[in-house]
């Protein structure tokens, strides 16, 4: 009898354990991705993309924080120019992201999750295609927008790995000008301890 009751209180005994490596957890995390967006003179562009993130948790919640590069050579055009000449030239895009996270539940080692947040856009690089073109482009190459995230992680004691997909809206006078942008990553994260101080640490 007493095996059996031990044998009882293993699942319980695991569950208890994923969740002292989540909860109240600092992830750090590594990532490689690809973006699709769009422009006046592209449509379902490709993008590759690597970061790095770092996750604080409580319970159920948690703040996600990331940075991130995606490599491209595109080409894009401000409202209101339809001359070829006007072409503008792209090259790569940096992006910060900060939300809020949502972990509803867990199912076996498996827990999904959703967030809302803010994306800082870059981009690296944008000239007019025709040097006799001097318009200033410093205003357009920067913007924030709001970003949605959903995904899943699955927990393997300090390791976890993870897949997400986020959506960002379009926005005016920004050189990815013409729909959304969508992100799909995928990757690893490591918990490196407590995000709370204990008592007599």
């Amino acid at each position: 009898m007493p095996g059996f009751a031990l044998l009882a209180l293993l699942p319980s005994l695991g569950r208890a354990q994923e969740a002292r490596n989540f909860r109240n957890a600092w992830f750090w995390g590594a990532k490689a991705g690809n973006m699709t967006y769009w422009t006046r003179m592209e449509r379902h562009a490709q993008a590759p993309l690597i970061g790095g993130e770092w996750l604080i948790t409580r319970s159920r919640g948690g703040l996600y924080l990331s940075l991130d590069q995606a490599v491209f050579s595109g080409k894009s055009m401000l409202p209101g120019y339809t001359d070829a000449k006007y072409q503008i030239d792209l090259k790569d895009m940096r992006r910060f992201t900060a939300a809020g996270m949502v972990f509803p539940g867990q199912v076996l080692h498996f827990r999904p999750y959703f967030g809302v947040g803010f994306a800082l856009n870059f981009i690296q690089h944008a000239r007019w295609a025709d040097p006799t073109v001097d318009t200033d482009l410093t205003e357009y190459k920067d913007r924030a927008s709001p970003l949605f995230i959903t995904g899943g992680q699955f927990q393997l004691k300090r390791f976890s790995v993870f897949g997400q997909g986020s959506y960002m809206p379009a926005q005016d006078r920004f050189l990815l000008n013409n729909n959304e942008t969508y992100f799909v990553e995928a990757g690893i994260r490591w918990n490196i301890g407590s995000s709370i101080d204990r008592p007599g640490r």
